[in-house]
């Protein structure tokens, strides 16, 4: 019987796979892990960043106006309380006070965040700070953008109506949108049932494809969640 040891949140998960099954290939992390530092390295990145304004700027020009953090769920993994230690520390500096900061747990079609998961996925540092769950069973909850082929563009609201949308998440493997993270946060992490069933049938058909590592121009799902986060901005 094949044996396998998978990573699983903290601890190693142990599987016994049926006799019958031939196990091809498995995968191990060959990146190095990230210095002590890191989070030094991020606070330079926010104020030097490769493309745009800096985090600080773009909060300056919007001091009255309202903020949203787009965070994964916790069926992701990052070191996300030191993240958000560096951006809330941005948000302050700008003034902006924290009741007009909320965040939004991308969790799509997940269970919601209960309280002590938001908590150890947040940190201190958010302490005071709104955060709910996508909330993906209430239609009346999103605006429509529009559309992106045959799907139907829908957001949650409060992040469709922010003056600043900061998103924080891991990047990961993904079966169908090649990887995580960037707009997938939006669509359909923070999107209604019907967007999040329409979006999870494109590029599916009855071949076999292999699409995790895939170029976004070539994987369909990834250029929908593209067009759509661009609709949004």
């Amino acid at each position: 019987m094949p044996e396998l040891s998978v990573p699983w949140g903290h601890e190693q998960l142990e599987l016994s796979l049926p006799d019958n099954w031939e196990v091809s290939q498995v995968a191990l992390r060959s990146v190095q892990p990230a210095p002590q530092d890191w989070s030094d390295h991020l606070a330079r990145a926010m104020t030097r960043p490769a493309a745009g304004l800096p985090l600080g700027r773009l909060l300056a020009a919007r001091s009255h106006g309202q903020v949203v953090i787009v965070v994964e769920d916790a069926a992701r993994h990052s070191p996300t309380p030191r993240i958000l230690d560096t951006i809330i520390r941005e948000i302050r500096h700008a003034r902006i006070p924290d009741e007009r900061v909320e965040v939004v747990f991308a969790c799509g079609m997940h269970p919601p965040m209960s309280a002590q998961q938001a908590s150890e996925k947040l940190g201190p540092a958010m302490d005071g700070i709104r955060r709910r769950s996508n909330p993906f069973s209430d239609a009346g909850a999103y605006v429509h953008l529009g559309k992106v082929g045959k799907v139907p563009v829908r957001i949650d609201r409060g992040v469709a109506g922010a003056d600043i949308r900061i998103l924080v998440s891991s990047v990961s493997p993904h079966l169908q949108a090649g990887f995580g993270g960037g707009y997938k946060l939006f669509f359909p992490g923070c999107a209604p049932l019907a967007t999040i069933q329409a979006l999870h049938r494109v590029g599916v058909g009855r071949r076999m494809r292999q699409l995790v590592g895939l170029s976004p121009s070539q994987n369909p799902m990834r250029q929908g969640l593209g067009a759509a986060g661009q609709m949004l901005d």
